[in-house]
């Protein structure tokens, strides 16, 4: 990922989180209590950037789709 799209990211995860914070006093206890703070949230998604992506099989239907990615040149890897 570049740094730009990065801080792009982190930034809107920022503000999604300080407009959730806003409504703090609007809250119930127990909402209060698991709200994250945007600290949290943004080392979640650095932890989310490093960890190691999960095994994925394709289907038929993802075979054809990514064929046809391919074919329009849009394809990760072309």
């Amino acid at each position: 990922m570049c740094d730009a799209s990065y801080l792009c990211q982190v930034d809107r995860l920022e503000r999604e989180t300080l407009s959730q914070i806003s409504l703090l006093p609007h809250l119930e206890e127990e909402a209060r209590k698991s709200m994250p703070s945007p600290g949290e949230v943004r080392d979640e998604f650095d932890r989310w950037l490093n960890e190691a992506p999960a095994e994925q099989t394709m289907t038929a239907a993802d075979v054809e789709q990514l064929e046809l990615f391919r074919l329009m040149g849009v394809a990760k890897g072309r």
